[in-house]
């Protein structure tokens, strides 16, 4: 798990993140911007003894949803959080960067999938009340 700004708000659940957010505040300019809303998945090597136990092995568990995160919609949290904060510095809107401007979507290899980044950044913008800066940037925006 990477942090993709220099700022960041970790959801965590018995001590791990379970979800991040990172955000910037652009210079010169009075608003806050969401860059990453991401879940974190966990595969993880469990440790367990045979009966005879004189040796021991390693059980894989596949990647899984994370158990903090399973009851809340921690995308429109996060976005709630920035607001709250946005307010605290005495800033004029919150952006959500698009899933158009993502720079995950534009790379081939480690790429996140349009389709995928449409629904973690555009339809939870549009679903908080967000508007599309439809001549300048495509990110989304909200005054305060």
């Amino acid at each position: 798990m990477y942090l993709d700004a220099p700022q960041g708000v970790a959801l965590t659940y018995k001590g791990y993140p379970q979800a991040i957010m990172g955000f910037i505040k652009p210079p010169d300019e009075e608003s806050l911007k969401i860059v990453q809303l991401q879940g974190v998945l966990y595969s993880y090597r469990q440790c367990y003894k045979h009966r005879n136990h004189t040796r021991t092995d390693y059980l894989e568990i596949p990647a899984r949803t994370p158990k903090g995160v399973n009851s809340i919609d921690y995308k429109k949290l996060f976005v709630k959080v920035a607001e709250d904060l946005a307010r605290f510095y005495g800033l004029q809107k919150v952006e959500i960067q698009s899933a158009w401007n993502n720079r995950y979507t534009k790379r081939l290899s480690i790429g996140l999938p349009f389709d995928r980044a449409k629904q973690i950044y555009d339809a939870t913008a549009l679903a908080m009340g967000y508007s599309e800066d439809q001549k300048i940037s495509s990110d989304f925006y909200k005054p305060l």
